[in-house]
This record gives C-alpha cells, structure tokens and sequence, in this order.
C-alpha cells in the first residue's frame, strides 16, 4: 500500500492526509535546516564573530518557524481527537523520499488499519 492511501475510507480524509502530509514537510525542512558555516576571516574575529552569531540568530528562526507549523498541526490533530502513528512498516513512500506519511486517526481507527495487514 501506498502511504498517500493511508486514510481511504475515512471521514475527513483529505484533512487526514493534509496533515499528515504537512508533518512530513516539517520533517524534510527540519533536516535541511542547517546552520551556514562562516569561514574564519583573518584578521578579523569579531566581523567573523557577527557573521557566525547572525547565521545562528538565522538557523534558530527557521527552526521556530518549523516548530511553530508542527504546533499547529499537532493543534489541529489533537481537537479532532486523534493521534498520530507511525506506519512505515506497512507502507511505501510515494510522497517524499525515505519519509512516510503517518497515519492520523484514533485509536480504533489505528487497530483496523493494522487488522488489514494481518489478514495478508
């Protein structure tokens, strides 16, 4: 099963899959997030000091942003009253390379997902 077939059948199943797609997101931009190396100016420390402490200052305020996007997502999944979990072990990738979707959903929902798989 494709991972972008995770919530087929259920209610709110492309809010589902948006935020479910949204993490992923998160995920991707949280690994690409890195903080510039400033190369060592000579004869300069304090100009080199600024520079690194600016692309500090600029790693730490994407990293906000993405934590603030995750905050809202998990919001957005907690007032449906649902969780989400992980199902890579049952699925293939076919929204963003070596990142699954997650399934979003409650408990029962979740059990009679990986019922499917038991009846293979």
């Amino acid at each position: 099963m494709k991972d972008i077939d995770i919530h087929n059948g259920l209610q709110h199943q492309e809010l589902r899959d948006f935020l479910s797609q949204s993490m992923v997101d998160c995920e991707v931009k949280e690994s690409k997030n890195k903080k510039t190396i400033i190369p060592h100016i000579a004869g300069e420390p304090f100009r080199w000091a600024k520079l690194d402490a600016l692309a500090q200052i600029d790693y730490l305020q994407n990293y906000i942003r993405i934590l603030d996007h995750k905050t809202a997502i998990w919001t957005l999944i907690d007032n449906q009253g649902w969780q989400e979990w992980d199902v890579s072990d049952y699925v293939r990738a076919s929204y963003s390379p070596h990142r699954w979707m997650c399934f979003v959903g409650t408990v029962k929902e979740h059990e009679a997902f990986l019922k499917q798989f038991e009846d293979e």
